[in-house]
């Protein structure tokens, strides 16, 4: 009872004590303290700093490259805590809404769309968006690698039942800078590598094969073919060769992204 006297005749203890007694209460199950010392307005401050702190960290860990590539480079110690103000301020005035965070760290890009950008954090921004997809490929459906063999007998084959088909899962990343090296290198060996970031635009296309993240650099020409493939609903060979002016152009298509492990090839015989 002294002590709890004790407590009343001090000033309104700070955030930092409630959460203290908070946790006291928590391990030692004495919960006189904290039923005389702490008002409802406080408990939910305690609360809701837990919120944000739980959100915040959610962010820092699914922009996991961009937070590490901003630790290992020392000279961007500025530019760090530049980026963790900008998360903290969109956490305070922005709710997350449920737990998918995922879908909250997609909120963080558009808003930092939406505010004034100094060019590194442009490239951060693309950081973030490969980070995103990465994490969002990693929970859905697995794709199984392309198996060409049937292109070894594809003369034999009647061209109406060969049927071309996509992942069931991928994405389509628009990029402004030329940062994929250096996402990919950091994603494989938890380092980077030197890298001159240099602003460009880049298509890439990723997708998770066998559990693994696999990414690709692609041209405007093979988008247009795989969204083709994807809108067509006879997606043959001869069917979507067809809609090609000329015949070269489905052929250098068709191999290259056959190259780049881009489209499943089937046999309906």
């Amino acid at each position: 009872m002294d002590t709890l006297n004790n407590l009343k005749s001090l000033s309104t203890p700070n955030l930092q004590e409630l959460q203290n007694h908070f946790i006291d209460y928590i391990y030692k199950n004495d919960n006189g303290i904290i039923k005389d010392l702490v008002t409802p307005e406080e408990n939910l401050d305690i609360y809701k700093n837990s919120i944000f702190i739980t959100q915040t960290e959610a962010l820092n860990t699914i922009f996991n490259t961009a937070s590490e590539y901003l630790t290992q480079n020392p000279h961007n110690l500025d530019l760090k805590y530049n980026l963790q103000n900008i998360i903290k301020v969109f956490v305070k005035n922005i709710p997350c809404g449920n737990s998918d965070y995922l879908e909250y760290a997609e909120k963080f890009i558009i808003f930092l769309k939406e505010i004034t950008l100094t060019p590194n954090i442009e490239y951060l921004n693309c950081l973030m968006k490969l980070d995103i997809n990465y994490s969002q490929l990693l929970m859905q459906k697995n794709n199984i690698l392309p198996d060409y063999s049937i292109l070894q007998n594809i003369d034999n084959c009647n061209p109406k039942q060969i049927y071309i088909t996509t992942p069931d899962i991928y994405k389509i990343i628009e990029l402004d800078y030329d940062i994929i090296d250096l996402w990919d290198y950091f994603i494989t060996y938890k380092e980077f590598k030197p890298h001159k970031i240099i602003k460009t635009k880049q298509l890439l296309f990723m997708t998770c094969f066998n559990h693994n993240i696999y990414t690709i650099l692609i041209n405007h020409q093979i988008l247009t073919f795989l969204n083709l493939i994807n809108k067509s609903k006879d997606s043959s060979i001869e069917s979507i060769s067809s809609k090609y002016i000329k015949n070269s152009d489905f052929e250098n298509t068709f191999i290259s992204c056959v190259q780049k492990n881009l489209i499943y090839i089937e046999n309906d015989a």
